[in-house]
């Protein structure tokens, strides 16, 4: 097999040379100032194999790696001109900041924790994973109100509907009494699925907290696979360890979660209803093209909230640490998808409200100062650095569409004054890996 790097110097040999020089493992290249790191190369050639649907190969990592480098090198021209980053470009590089500090707090709380999963364990969820409930539920935000609930159902069950009626928004949950249908393993949240699983049957029992809020399930019928093979079970006991230690990790972190926000965050109630009510009502009173439309352009939704004569700075909900404001919920919209908000807006509020204190409290544990932090940051720099470089050399400023030609020239002219290093070790060891 040709060694990557080798066959990548090959290509580029215009470009850098290889170098020895002994850094952090996680240094792929050195463009001037900037680096490209093992975690950026991932996380880029990933999105394309994804995206473009190409095979692994060793010309597509190299080229992959070039373009990482290529836009180091454009981010350092953008550097030596002094050139800033755009609003929009500082919006995305915050952005990406507070996604970093939370799967940064989630290593440091959630992944280092160890799980024991018994074989008597992996076999209990090998039969789940061959069976099938169906539930029925009821959700809230506030357990009091299911507290109420609870024992009216367990007098009479055919009440189910009627509380449905009264409890849920969504007119599917309404109409159906809240019935889920079969259930597989797998499809309902991981709080909520050994419950689902193990409950008895014709007995509504809850509240049970999961990720959104809680719940009251019913278990109303179960389809069972009797005759289950033990060499199958063998060939897939290591996958499904791997799943169940996931599904744990992952419960661990909701109850962390719930931990943080439960008792520790205030609601402005009427504000925050007035928004989402708002939301709402782009929904329930546009047609289907006019609707397609606010979901195209966040920008609407954004203008439409702000019709309410809030304040960017209005409190929506304060916690230890912080606050939430209008201007926050805002720039959650402007950086995820809006269409989520219109489907859901009270989902996606406690969403927004969750993934602000969650970066806040990996700000109090200075996270930002970690290295996997700090690399995040900087990759996510570097591209709209790149970007306000080539609309500076750019003939149209509005566009930064450069010809090949150009992009070369450009490239040999800032190879001159710039110096470029390739880690071979790093890159012959994580590419083994890979």
């Amino acid at each position: 097999m040709i060694r990557i790097v080798k066959f990548y110097l090959i290509l580029l040999t215009t470009l850098y040379n290889s170098c020895e020089k002994k850094t952090s493992p996680d240094v792929l290249a050195e463009v001037g100032s900037t680096q490209v790191t093992s975690h950026e190369f991932i996380k880029s050639y990933s999105n394309k194999l994804i995206q473009s649907k190409i095979k692994d190969s060793n010309f597509e990592r190299s080229r992959v790696l070039n373009e990482l480098i290529r836009t180091k090198l454009f981010a350092e021209g953008a550097r030596k001109n002094n050139l800033n980053i755009d609003s929009i470009g500082r919006s995305m590089v915050q952005f990406e900041e507070n996604i970093a500090l939370r799967e940064q707090l989630y290593k440091q709380v959630i992944q280092s924790i160890m799980i024991e999963i018994p074989d008597s364990v992996i076999r209990i969820h090998y039969k789940w994973k061959h069976t099938e409930v169906y539930i029925s539920h009821l959700f809230h935000h506030d357990k009091a109100i299911l507290d109420t609930i609870i024992p009216y159902l367990k007098k009479d069950t055919s009440q189910f509907k009627n509380y449905s009626q009264i409890l849920f928004n969504d007119e599917r949950l309404k109409e159906s009494g809240g019935n889920l249908g079969w259930i597989h393993y797998n499809d309902l949240d991981p709080n909520l699925e050994q419950i689902a699983f193990s409950m008895p049957f014709d007995e509504p029992m809850g509240p049970f907290r999961s990720s959104y809020g809680w719940h009251i399930l019913f278990k109303k019928d179960i389809r069972e696979q009797i005759l289950l093979d033990e060499n199958h079970y063998q060939n897939n006991k290591k996958s499904l360890k791997q799943a169940i230690l996931k599904k744990k990790k992952q419960i661990k972190a909701n109850d962390y979660i719930n931990d943080l926000m439960v008792n520790n965050v205030v609601i402005n109630d009427s504000i925050t209803f007035k928004i989402l009510k708002k939301i709402n009502n782009i929904v329930f009173n546009k047609n289907r093209l006019e609707l397609k439309k606010d979901i195209e352009s966040s920008r609407n939704i954004a203008t439409k909230i702000l019709d309410l004569k809030l304040n960017i700075n209005t409190i929506l909900a304060t916690f230890p640490g912080g606050n939430f404001t209008v201007d926050d919920l805002l720039n959650n919209l402007r950086s995820s998808k809006p269409e989520l908000f219109l489907k859901n807006p009270v989902q996606q509020f406690y969403k927004s409200l969750r993934d602000k204190m969650l970066t806040e409290e990996a700000r109090s544990r200075e996270l930002q100062q970690h290295q996997t932090v700090q690399y995040k940051i900087q990759s996510k720099k570097d591209e709209y650095l790149a970007r306000e470089y080539l609309l500076f050399r750019s003939k149209n400023k509005r566009t930064a569409h450069l010809s090949k030609e150009e992009v070369q020239t450009l490239i040999k002219e800032l190879k001159s004054e710039i110096s470029i290093k390739v880690y071979e070790k790093n890159l012959n060891s994580l590419f083994k890996k890979l």
